[in-house]
């Protein structure tokens, strides 16, 4: 080999292969069975991986969803719980009061009870109703 101008000469026939050899060696459908069943072994390993990893991050995020899921019915339970806590609370700070017509409405509600209750209680002042 030679060197001119700081560069290599790349000519050498060793460093080239034929252009025959390496077509017919890439291009070859030809393979030997040994090496057909390798191929293929090491694709069902490849698939086999493949489906295994798949697996697993299905698997985490079942368990994610499982986990949330619960986590959201135990929530549920516990503000139903307090719903009816607070309805029945409610009901019982309702004062109930006996007598007062079906005709009055809802806008002659608070005139009529104190009207009632002055009646009942004549020593109520304004300020205790």
């Amino acid at each position: 080999m030679q060197i001119q101008d700081g560069a290599r000469d790349t000519g050498s026939p060793i460093l080239e292969p034929e252009v025959g050899d390496s077509q017919s060696s890439f291009h070859s459908t030809d393979m030997t069975p040994a090496t057909d069943a390798s191929i293929s072994t090491m694709l069902d390993k490849l698939k086999t991986a493949l489906c295994s990893e798949k697996t697993e991050g299905l698997l985490e995020a079942h368990n994610d969803l499982a986990e949330a899921h619960v986590a959201l019915e135990n929530k549920v339970r516990y503000l139903e719980g307090k719903i009816t806590d607070n309805e029945e609370r409610d009901r019982r700070n309702n004062i109930r009061i006996r007598g007062i017509p079906e005709n009055v409405g809802p806008q002659d509600l608070p005139q009529f009870v104190q009207k009632l209750f002055k009646s009942m209680i004549p020593t109520l002042t304004e300020a205790d109703l």
